[in-house]
C-alpha cells in the first residue's frame, strides 16, 4: 500500500539535502543508530506530528550523567529493564513532549 504521503510531496520542496516529507526545510545533520545519514529534518515531521523543537537546531553535546532530552537535569539513578543505565531524567522527558514527570527528581 501506499503510505500517507502519496501525493502530497510538493516535488519542488524535494532534493538533495531537503527532508524526503516535502516540507523543504534541511536535513537534519548527522547519522541514524545503523550510521545512515539521516533522510527528515527532525522525528515530528516524519511522524506527521508538526516539526519538534530540535528542528533546524543543531544539537550541542550533551555532558555525561546529564538529561539525554538536554533539559539540563541530571540522569535518573538506577537501571532500566534493559540492565543499562537510564539516560533521561524521567519518564516524562523521555516521551519528549517537554513535560516532567511529577517524579522527576531535579
Amino acid at each position: 500500500g501506499h503510505d500517507r504521503l502519496c501525493g502530497q510531496i510538493d516535488a519542488s520542496k524535494v532534493g538533495p539535502g531537503l527532508c524526503k516529507v516535502g516540507c523543504g526545510r534541511k536535513v537534519a545533520p548527522g547519522k541514524d543508530a545503523k550510521g545512515r545519514p539521516f533522510t527528515t529534518c527532525c522525528r515530528g515531521c516524519v511522524l506527521g506530528t508538526g516539526h519538534d523543537s530540535f528542528c533546524q537546531r543543531v544539537r550541542e553535546a550533551i555532558p555525561a550523567g546529564m538529561c539525554r532530552m538536554g533539559c539540563g537535569r541530571a540522569v535518573a539513578a538506577g537501571l532500566a529493564p534493559s540492565g543499562r543505565p537510564f539516560d533521561t531524567c524521567c519518564k516524562g522527558c523521555a516521551r519528549g513532549g517537554g513535560q516532567h514527570s511529577a517524579t522527576c527528581v531535579a
